[in-house]
């Protein structure tokens, strides 16, 4: 008999399977511990909602996803994410929020073709110096999504208004 979690893990890797064409796949609120790594052989998905699971990290083949634009990672369990998250190059709205991140990668602003970008209630106080290459454009319809529910310091906010980010 298998734990929730395994049950979780095999319904997933059977979704994904099943849907290796699909332009766009969600495993929202499924209790996910770990994503299968068969999720790179989507080659073709676009959007990837993995919203309300238990996910801390992610399998390096999804860097294989090169046209994915949307990536829902909201409401999980990631404190860091890879560096190698920001050669998704073609991602375009990223959420991340309601998480416990207390960092993101050195190189965040390489993330050129972002629109939208929801960071709120993670533990960020610091941002790396390259998050200040993202466009600004990013913020101007909703510029307490970066700074809601997240402890940054006086510096950081300072420099956040500074480059008018909020």
């Amino acid at each position: 008999m298998q734990n929730p979690t395994q049950k979780s893990h095999q319904e997933a890797l059977e979704l994904i399977v099943a849907n290796r064409e699909a332009k766009s796949i969600n495993l929202s609120s499924r209790n996910l511990h770990q994503l299968p790594a068969e999720i790179g052989d989507c080659l073709n998905l676009e959007e990837l909602v993995l919203n309300d699971n238990q996910l801390s990290s992610l399998p390096e083949e999804i860097k294989n996803l090169k046209n994915l634009k949307i990536l829902n990672l909201s409401k999980n369990n990631f404190e860091t994410l890879p560096n190698w998250c920001t050669e998704l190059e073609t991602i375009q709205d990223l959420d991340l929020s309601e998480n416990a991140l207390s960092a993101l990668p050195e190189n965040f602003g390489d993330l050129q073709q972002l629109k939208s970008l929801a960071l709120s209630a993670n533990q960020l106080r610091k941002l790396p110096d390259s998050f200040y290459k993202l466009n600004k454009k990013i913020f101007q319809k909703n510029r307490f999504r970066i700074t809601y529910k997240n402890d940054f310091s006086i510096t950081e906010l300072f420099k956040l208004i500074t480059y008018g980010y909020i």
